[in-house]
């Protein structure tokens, strides 16, 4: 729509178009030019600064992933042989304290009746039989599972092997013998039947932990 403006002293302007058209022409004029490309420096300019960002990012996922290393990322990286060495252990050492609920006795002891008094004189072969197979009160064992050997077995497959060196052999700590500093890697474990503790006897440390194998 069209206006035409008058003057207080009588004269006339040119007409002038309505606020409304001006709007309208602009928004198509804006539509139909091209869209303005950004010179060279400008797009330099852009790449240098889109590049420091990823650098600095970069550089701070370093040095948080070194110093504060998550739990996933040592899961990660844990060896398959380091996660079935935790399995194992978590194995034999619920047999053993189950044998103790069961017996009173941590497992390797002979039985009275072999020649010896209970709790006395611990050797891996009765440690074998009796996490292997089924007890009495006594720790006296059997390959049959009756009403005077009730408990157990408490390992049906047997001693794990130590993934690490293949071992599944128990080097037994007479009472009173100390832990070895260093393992030897000539059994797969070691069993301290006056405490009931187990370990690994094999050497190395756990991946971005700095734990022994042989501490877990």
């Amino acid at each position: 729509m069209n206006a035409r403006l008058d003057h207080r002293d009588g004269s006339q302007s040119l007409p002038l178009r309505s606020s409304s058209g001006s709007v309208v022409d602009a928004i198509g004029s804006s539509l139909l030019a091209p869209p303005r490309q950004p010179g060279p420096m400008e797009s330099a300019a852009l790449w240098v600064q889109i590049t420091l960002c990823l650098v600095v990012a970069g550089l701070l996922l370093v040095v948080i992933a070194l110093t504060h290393p998550p739990s996933f990322a040592v899961t990660s990286l844990e060896s398959q042989g380091t996660r079935a060495l935790r399995l194992a252990l978590g194995d034999l050492r619920l047999a053993i304290q189950t044998y103790r609920i069961d017996h009173a006795c941590w497992p390797g002891y002979a039985p009275a009746e072999e020649g010896a008094a209970p709790c006395e004189r611990p050797n891996e072969e009765w440690l074998v039989r009796q996490l292997e197979q089924a007890s009495g009160a006594d720790g006296a064992t059997s390959s049959v599972h009756d009403a005077r050997h009730p408990y157990g077995p408490y390992l049906e497959a047997g001693i794990p092997s130590n993934p690490f060196n293949r071992l599944s052999t128990v080097r037994v700590l007479h009472d009173g013998e100390a832990w070895p500093d260093v393992p030897d890697d000539l059994a797969g474990w070691i069993y301290r039947p006056s405490t009931g503790e187990l370990r690994a006897d094999c050497s190395g440390e756990v991946p971005l932990g700095s734990v022994r194998l042989c501490d877990l």
